[in-house]
């Protein structure tokens, strides 16, 4: 193992465990890194997972945990991410004059941007997504934002939907997406009985 001082906290992060492995590896990570930094020689070590709440990541994490939920569906987050959809939706119509003319015409109609936001629900990362989407070069916003929209949504939308959507239509879905997926967060906390490190599990949610 890395040797670190004693008396200096670290802090380990993974970020996305879901995303990022097999359920059987994910397993495995989770028990080879708790399993090794809970002895009582091991550095003062934080150790931090997020993910979504999947099943075999529930299973594989420690029973005696500490949770903090944070949500995504507070009224401030949500106009926090209505803001930030108005403020670059309105870059691109004041920046596009071939599309929008000059001086640009109002887009989108409130029916629209109405539904963009419900379908965001408070979820930034849906919303910078469906933005890049949107406002991708070379294409017609207005055309873009009429194919989101085509498919009703629920609050928070199906981002796997998004994601094939902009497979599906995108010349370079890469640069269009470039966000990771959307949710909320809850923390769970557990400290060690043998030692002073911490395994910290934050689960994202998607409401």
């Amino acid at each position: 193992m890395l040797k670190f001082r004693q008396e200096t906290p670290y802090v380990i992060v993974i970020d996305a465990l879901d995303e990022s492995f097999s359920a059987e590896e994910t397993a495995r990570l989770v028990k080879l890194l708790t399993d090794t930094l809970a002895g009582p020689d091991s550095p003062n070590i934080h150790l931090v997972f997020t993910s979504r709440p999947e099943m075999h990541i529930r299973v594989a994490m420690h029973s005696r945990v500490y949770q903090i939920l944070l949500t995504t569906r507070d009224e401030d987050t949500i106009q926090d991410v209505r803001f930030f959809l108005r403020a670059s939706l309105n870059r691109t119509r004041t920046t596009r004059p071939i599309v929008f003319g000059q001086p640009p015409i109002p887009w989108p109609s409130e029916d629209e941007f109405e539904s963009l936001a419900f379908q965001a629900g408070g979820l930034f990362v849906y919303a910078a997504m469906a933005f890049n989407f949107i406002s991708a070069a070379r294409h017609n916003p207005k055309q873009k934002l009429d194919l989101l929209l085509r498919k009703k949504s629920t609050v928070g939308a199906d981002i796997d939907q998004l994601y094939r959507q902009i497979i599906a239509t995108s010349e370079d879905p890469v640069a269009h997406a470039g966000c990771q997926r959307p949710s909320s967060i809850s923390a769970s906390h557990y400290r060690s009985q043998d030692s002073e490190n911490s395994f910290t599990w934050i689960e994202r949610i998607s409401l």
